[in-house]
């Protein structure tokens, strides 16, 4: 691909690329804009969250208009100035000219990455080279006879960005659209704080409130559950045959849930959706749920054969009726994810164990940035001998957590946990950046120093600058890189081989020594 070209992030590439995203940065765009009484200004705000989350140097949300074949700047973020007010957009310089099918091909996302100024494509106006506008992505969100309507990720920097990265900024920018479009209708605002646009059943806060309610009115004799959904390899649909298509299958799986007599439900978002369920027992609700999501699935299997589509739920009974509706909702996600991972199990049922679990886990996170901050995380070295000369050879950096009172948290207490959650990272850098601080003191010290293994979590792999990071620390401290061992796990090399593969001779290229730990589990 020449240097200066557009990457078209749609079909073909879309097809390779495993749908991964921030969900929880998604879901907290959509419940900001959605419970916010001032769209226009959740808008922007949004604008300012998701700049200063992937450092963008310019975000906006224009309108090109067809007939007068015009560029129109609706809202407006720069990473230096912040929300620009109406008077302030006006001065903004437009740097695309305009073009009839600009976005003909483009309708998802598109990249661009500005490092060959001859080759420039013939939409992209001087202003942009002459203000420095070195990268940038076009979400393109509506199109019509009249107009296109699009979100515009500048940079000030050849920003080559993670799939990770481009993934949610696709599903931010499919979010912002719909509330974008609701804006400029109030009857049709009102009727999505009710119903869910694609599906019909209700909405989440809608769901909440009728579910507070009957809750209270369970008839003692008959048994109820909220049950929680997650579609696997619902991405499958949505990339071999188009957004058109998955929401086909959200419609279809909302079918089997629909309102009646025993049962409510809702699509809280993406591919989850959660429902009320009353039966005369619990064996009744499994095997009930057991059939819905069975025709649910033996239907997709008709339309695409090829796929995989499963359902993974959770069941949550409900044994009291002052039991508050969020938390009910909340233990059948918590079963959810209790057999997510666990292929051949399609349902998980509640357990106190898993609020437990749960607690504990928002426990270690909550207490990680203090550990850090306060150095209640300490570097330990575990000599390496040659056992032939009983002689150090090399030393295996080791994290330990000890709290305020003394007492010792070990990796097994608390990696999980991290790698679970992703936090891991942070510990990763944190206790290699340690390593290197302490190899440093034995060189200014005069002493000689060992090589030494640093332990980093699969997770890397998914990060975008990985090496670079690795490698600017090293240099950083001034450390030879001959003497630095990254430590990566066997069951690492598993997972996405040919990405791992790259990311190995990339550190190897640059003097790293690389372990296998954990061989031959």
């Amino acid at each position: 691909m020449d240097k200066y070209s557009v990457n078209n992030f749609s079909k073909e590439n879309y097809l390779s690329v495993e749908k991964k995203f921030d969900c929880d940065f998604v879901f907290f765009i959509f419940n900001f804009l959605y419970s916010s009484d001032d769209i226009e200004s959740a808008v922007n705000i949004s604008l300012s969250k998701i700049g200063m989350k992937y450092e963008h140097s310019v975000l906006a949300i224009i309108t090109a208009d067809k007939k007068s074949k015009v560029f129109k700047v609706n809202n407006l973020w720069k990473y230096d100035k912040g929300i620009y007010s109406n008077d302030d957009i006006l001065k903004f310089p437009l740097y695309f000219r305009f073009e009839e099918n600009l976005f003909q091909d483009y309708k998802n996302l598109f990249f661009l990455n500005n490092e060959n100024i001859d080759n420039t494509p013939n939409f992209i106006s001087e202003e942009a080279i002459n203000k420095g506008v070195k990268s940038f992505i076009i979400s393109c969100f509506y199109e019509d006879e009249e107009k296109s309507e699009f979100i515009f990720y500048g940079n000030k920097e050849n920003k080559d960005l993670s799939d990770f990265h481009r993934q949610t900024l696709i599903e931010v920018s499919k979010i912002m659209s719909v509330f974008i479009r609701l804006n400029k209708d109030n009857k049709q605002i009102n009727m999505f704080s009710l119903r869910d646009p694609i599906t019909g059943l209700y909405n989440y806060d809608e769901f909440v409130s009728k579910l507070s309610e009957s809750i209270k009115r369970i008839d003692d004799k008959l048994t109820a559950a909220v049950c929680y959904f997650d579609i696997d390899n619902f991405s499958y649909v949505n990339e071999t045959f188009g957004y058109k298509s998955g929401d086909n299958v959200l419609l279809d799986f909302s079918k089997e849930i629909k309102e009646n007599d025993n049962c409510f439900g809702c699509r809280v978002y993406s591919d989850f959706f959660v429902m009320f369920f009353v039966s005369k027992s619990k064996d009744d609700i499994i095997n009930k749920i057991s059939e819905k999501n069975n025709n649910f699935i033996n239907n997709q299997k008709l339309v695409y054969p090829a796929s995989d589509i499963r359902v993974s739920t959770g069941i949550y009974f409900v044994e009291n009726k002052d039991y508050d509706a969020a938390t009910a909702i909340d233990n059948a996600n918590l079963a959810r994810k209790s057999i997510k991972d666990k292929k051949g199990e399609l349902y998980g049922i509640y357990n106190e164990s898993m609020r437990i679990e749960r607690n504990f886990e928002q426990s270690i996170l909550g207490e990680l940035h203090e550990a850090i901050d306060k150095n209640h995380l300490k570097l330990y070295l575990q000599p390496k001998f040659d056992l032939k000369t009983r002689k150090i050879v090399g030393a295996e950096a080791l994290v330990r957590w000890k709290d305020q009172d003394g007492k010792m948290k070990y990796p097994d207490q608390f990696i999980p946990v991290l790698e679970k959650t992703g936090y891991i990272i942070e510990l990763d850098f944190f206790m290699y950046e340690k390593t290197l601080q302490f190899m440093r003191k034995w060189i200014d010290d005069g002493k000689t120093p060992i090589p030494v293994s640093v332990n980093f979590s699969r997770v890397h792999i998914n990060i975008e600058n990985f090496v670079e990071r690795v490698n600017s620390l090293a240099e950083k401290y001034n450390v030879d890189k001959g003497l630095i061992e990254l430590e990566i796990t066997e069951s690492s090399l598993l997972n996405n081989s040919a990405k791992m593969k790259e990311c190995i001779l990339n550190l190897r290229n640059k003097g790293f020594k690389i372990d296998i730990d954990d061989f031959g589990t």
